[in-house]
């Protein structure tokens, strides 16, 4: 008997009614009240939740600001982006080289002989073997050998 009214007492206490009321302090009227129980204010709360998340998600999926997210780029946009990233990064290895070889163009004419830059300072997304060090060990050995 014992179990059945702590089961009886569990759902008398889910199907409980509480009353919420808002009323007017000046008046003493009833502005709105509602009823709800437990099970129902849980209910309510988890069905607000899921609409919640119902609802940005379909604002994420069904507009173009799905698009600023990270790791949803169309495949000719993400292709196009990495595209550009490595121009730009052999792009910039080579105005490294350009303002190396014009440093040291003009301490050659201005006869300045222990000045000589190297373009070895930042590291390139494309390796190029002829700017590689070892084809600088190679190109040493040649004139040593010449």
């Amino acid at each position: 008997m014992k179990r059945n009214k702590k089961n009886s007492d569990f759902f008398s206490k889910k199907r409980s009614k509480y009353k919420l009321t808002f009323f007017n302090e000046s008046s003493l009227e009833d502005v709105w009240t509602i009823c709800f129980s437990r099970f129902g204010a849980i209910m309510t709360a988890i069905l607000l939740i899921g609409l919640i998340v119902v609802a940005i998600l379909s604002v994420i999926v069904g507009t173009p600001v799905k698009n600023l997210l990270p790791g949803y780029l169309k495949t000719e946009e993400r292709i196009e982006m990495v595209d550009k990233i490595l121009r730009v990064d052999s792009l910039a290895a080579e105005v490294q080289r350009r303002d190396a070889y014009i440093k040291n163009l003009a301490s050659i004419l201005t006869g300045d002989k222990n000045r000589f830059y190297r373009t070895t300072s930042r590291q390139s997304a494309f390796h190029n073997d002829r700017y590689s060090s070892t084809g600088i060990q190679t190109d040493g050995k040649l004139y040593q050998a010449i």
